[in-house]
């Protein structure tokens, strides 16, 4: 894994510009920094490389073409690159790198050819200095980021957005449109990013810029999707595989051994994130039939019952026999990690379960260089509540007439989340099976508001929005993004296929994947997906419903998988993510850090975010009247992004 940079400008000094680029990726490739620069096209390219492949120097970056036509500086893996130099046999190899396949493979067959051969997640850039063009590229699903724009007469890109402010005369000004979107996701959603003229370029995307002229303006630049995931999606849910259950299982299981296989490729250590979940624990089951050793399995956990999953990953890792590493995480170590937040995502983040994810990269890293993870299962196969809970909660109370969902609305919101546990656990906890939940409370302030949705477009917005308000919370007027919702239910039979589909395109590319990347590489270490792997999304998409979603619970096919590897009893529990009791810790020892950041004077001066609105919220917080974790942690987290940039 790597970080990448480049620049082409008339303006500046581009050999020292790309040095500090470069210097400020150094976390995401320790081992070794290269540049390489056409003055006469005023183009520079960096590269800072963790090595993982070939670790030699004939892997360094950037890399020429044999035939001297392109330069390429490349981030990620290429799972299948063995097999490509089978295909490519009569070329002589300089090392046993797959950015050398890459470029070979695109010297001979040309990139959107090559495009479609390729296994693996990436973002990279090329050069091609016979027709001085640029071409920027991105995994199918975007496990890889790449930043671009055009600034001041100048085109940048980088795999960070802190590699960009490293050039201190191009001015970045904040996009109060991307900050609306934020707080409503918490992320700020691909294409855009917190700046003005500088984007996220989208997966599956091949974007072009046309150097020849001088001055360089969007005009010059060309974007095309060469995969897109919707597409598979909704001819999967029209025209979905016949076979049986077992057959399901068999394929399944194969495709998804195969991918783990794959992505134990490495000249350095790999190991495994272990939460105990489904997810994880099937990926460590497979890694674990196919090593003759003890697989290096890796989690936290808390003093809090309500979040820590550590007995359960504990509980798999002994009956799978793993190598297994558990590390007990405190307050302080949290409150010691939020100073280093902003830097280290650059763009305003507030996924409050980054946290543990940092935890857990810096403890794996003492062990390994990769980290397989279980990431994309929830989205292929219907692992959240709002896949779950369609059939028997949604749709039987959609068909209620509108007025009685909002009286239904209305009177769980007279109840707060704390008042509604302790109904829950006197009430209804015993009883057990379908009706255990965790975090009950929240869970029904959630349904209160998507109850009173208008359809199931609607209705998926509502679910992954953390500010459904954001008119009553901001101080500037905004244009709404419409955009993300091209893809209507309309084009799927499967409301649980529409929204599945809808979270991998939005949810798991701007927050999961984006969380991962930022907080393994923050330490170095590179982390797979073996659930991302195209010919698996591909298979899962074409799978019945039924065989996902059953009777409220989701993965079906995949608890079957798991069920022949680990015993039913220790993993058929409610889903708890990868949280932390943020909502307590701000009413504890992370209150005097969060009331400096929402001071009034501040958020008064700064002008984003009505002081009455924050200081109602704050209040409701800490008293302990409502709960608004989520909401008040996409504030501080902007206010803390905000000072920290005030500082550099």
């Amino acid at each position: 894994m790597c970080g990448i940079a480049g620049i082409r400008s008339q303006k500046y000094d581009i050999v020292k510009l790309i040095e500090g680029m470069c210097l400020a990726l150094r976390h995401r490739g320790p081992n070794a920094s290269g540049q390489w620069q056409n003055l006469t096209s005023k183009i520079a390219l960096g590269h800072t490389r963790l090595a993982i492949q070939d670790l030699s120097d004939q892997g360094s970056q950037p890399m020429c073409s044999q035939c001297k036509r392109y330069v390429i500086v490349f981030n990620g893996e290429i799972y299948n690159h063995l097999k490509l130099r089978t295909m490519l046999n009569e070329h002589t190899w300089r090392g046993f790198s797959d950015t050398e396949t890459l470029l070979t493979a695109i010297s001979k067959w040309g990139i959107n050819e090559t495009l479609q051969q390729l296994t693996g997640m990436f973002a990279f850039a090329l050069w091609d200095q016979k027709l001085n063009k640029l071409y920027l590229c991105r995994d199918r699903v975007g496990e890889k980021p790449v930043y671009w724009g055009i600034l001041d007469d100048s085109f940048v890109f980088a795999s960070e957005l802190k590699a960009l402010k490293t050039i201190a005369d191009l001015k970045f000004e904040i996009d109060r449109n991307a900050l609306a979107l934020y707080l409503q996701y918490a992320y700020v959603p691909a294409p855009y990013s917190i700046y003005k003229n500088i984007y996220k370029l989208e997966p599956g995307s091949l974007l072009t810029a046309d150097l020849n002229n001088d001055q360089v303006t969007f005009e010059n630049v060309k974007l095309e999707k060469y995969w897109v995931q919707s597409k598979i999606a909704i001819e999967g849910d029209q025209r979905p595989i016949s076979f049986d259950e077992n057959t399901a299982i068999k394929k399944v299981e194969s495709t998804l051994l195969k991918s783990v296989e794959g992505q134990l490729l490495s000249d350095v250590p790999v190991g495994a994130f272990l939460s105990g979940g489904i997810d994880s624990s099937l990926v460590v089951s497979l890694m674990q039939s196919i090593s003759d050793k003890p697989v290096k399995t890796f989690t936290i956990g808390y003093n809090d019952s309500e979040y820590n999953e550590a007995n359960y990953s504990k509980a798999v890792a002994k009956h799978l026999k793993t190598d297994h590493r558990e590390k007990l995480v405190t307050v302080d170590d949290v409150i010691s990690l939020i100073p280093t937040v902003p830097n280290i995502f650059c763009e305003p983040f507030a996924d409050s379960s980054q946290l543990p994810t940092l935890l857990v990269s810096e403890f794996a890293r003492q062990s390994v260089t990769v980290a397989l993870t279980g990431d994309g299962a929830d989205e292929l196969f219907g692992g959240y509540n709002r896949h779950t809970g369609i059939s028997g909660v949604l749709k039987p109370l959609m068909a209620l007439p509108f007025p009685l969902r909002m009286a239904l609305s209305h009177s769980i919101k007279l109840f707060s989340p704390s008042s509604l546990d302790k109904m829950y656990k006197y009430a209804i906890k015993p009883l057990g099976g379908a009706l255990s939940y965790s975090l009950p409370g929240e869970k029904l302030h959630k349904l209160s508001n998507v109850i009173t949705a208008k359809d199931y477009t609607d209705y998926y917005f509502r679910t992954c929005q953390i500010n459904q308000n954001i008119d009553t919370l901001l101080e500037f007027e905004y244009q709404a993004d419409e955009e993300s919702r091209d893809v209507l239910f309309e084009n799927f039979r499967q409301v649980e296929n529409y929204v599945m589909s809808m979270d991998f395109d939005t949810y798991l590319n701007g927050d999961i994947l984006t969380k991962v990347d930022r907080s393994s590489m923050a330490y170095s270490l590179e982390t797979r997906a073996p659930f991302l792997d195209h010919q698996l999304i591909d298979l899962a998409r074409r799978i019945p419903i039924q065989y996902k979603i059953c009777r409220g619970h989701g993965k079906i096919i995949l608890r079957k998988i798991l069920s022949k590897y680990v015993p039913n009893d220790l993993i058929d529990r409610p889903k708890m993510g990868f949280g932390v009791p943020i909502g307590s810790w701000l009413r504890g020892p992370l209150r005097p850090w969060a009331e400096e950041l929402l001071d009034e004077n501040l958020i008064r001066k700064d002008g984003y975010f009505c002081v009455d609105k924050v200081k109602q919220m704050w209040l409701e917080h800490i008293s302990g009247k409502r709960n608004w974790q989520h909401q008040l942690w996409t504030i501080l987290m902007f206010q803390a992004w905000l000072m920290h940039n005030r500082e550099i």
